[in-house]
């Protein structure tokens, strides 16, 4: 074969392979297939650990929500419970103070 004038040519024992040959692409192999499992073993780890994370931070979100959801709540039975509470004080005043009539509710203070 000639390449831009020059001859060239393989050596005779070029594809001929020993044990030292074989050895050697064995050795590269199993580097190269070491490397591949650790490199799977961490990702798979890694992804193992965010899933992890994405779900305790979901827990979290969902407490929180619930957490605030549970205060909405209160804060208005509390809202309730001291509208009740005004509406009877000023009931009470009106008896004591007043000249005993009915209470006028309707008068907002």
């Amino acid at each position: 074969m000639t390449v831009n004038g020059h001859n060239i040519h393989v050596p005779k024992d070029f594809f001929r392979f020993s044990l030292a040959n074989v050895l050697t692409l064995v050795f590269l192999l199993g580097l190269g297939i070491r490397w591949w499992t650790v490199h799977e073993t961490s990702a798979a780890a890694l992804d193992t650990n965010q899933n992890t994370i994405l779900e305790e931070h979901g827990r979290r979100l969902d407490a929180i929500d619930k957490r605030a959801s549970d205060a909405q709540a209160t804060a208005s039975k509390n809202a309730d419970d001291l509208h009740e509470l005004m509406t009877k004080f000023k009931i009470m005043v009106e008896l004591v103070d007043g000249d005993h009539r009915k209470p006028e509710l309707h008068k907002n203070q």
